[in-house]
């Protein structure tokens, strides 16, 4: 059989599939779903404790727009590595923390024991909330500056 066309979703050669786009390969595989559950998961946990004005909108967002799906599963590795980790997103450790560090941009509204986060869906502030979930802001001990990172190895933890 001779079959002409310009595009291909997967070809197997000698035993071995070639997927040509990534949302192919996904679909075919059920990872996208996976992923969804996994970040719905970890969002419920790491969010039990939190007061967030938005929270049904950020939990949209973490279990469909991928970016953010990635940083659950960071926080996943985060979580499985350190049984102490969720436990250390408290309100009075994050209230704290931005309090302390305005440039986070993290608004909070209300006052007392009821300060709540709210998440801001605006594509400059929407990962706010996550990355600080995400321990993405550190001190350097050396130079005392503050910094964003993306990525993190703990020293001394390969």
């Amino acid at each position: 059989m001779l079959l002409m066309r310009s595009e291909f979703d997967v070809v197997v050669i000698a035993g071995h599939a070639f997927f040509f786009l990534k949302p192919t390969f996904e679909r075919a595989f059920g990872f996208l779903d996976e992923l969804k559950k996994a970040s719905a998961a970890t969002f419920d946990t790491v969010t039990s404790g939190l007061r967030i004005t938005g929270m049904a909108e950020l939990r949209a967002a973490c279990t469909s727009q991928p970016q953010m799906m990635a940083k659950m599963a960071s926080i996943r590795r985060r979580m499985d590595e350190d049984p102490g980790y969720a436990a250390a997103m408290a309100m009075p450790k994050l209230l704290a923390y931005i309090e302390a560090n305005p440039a986070v941009n993290i608004e909070i509204t209300g006052t007392g024991s009821n300060r709540s986060l709210v998440f801001s869906p605006t594509p400059a502030t929407r990962f706010q909330i996550v990355k600080l979930l995400d321990d993405d802001y550190l001190r350097s001990v050396l130079t005392d500056r503050d910094y964003e990172a993306g990525s993190k190895i703990r020293a001394g933890h390969n």
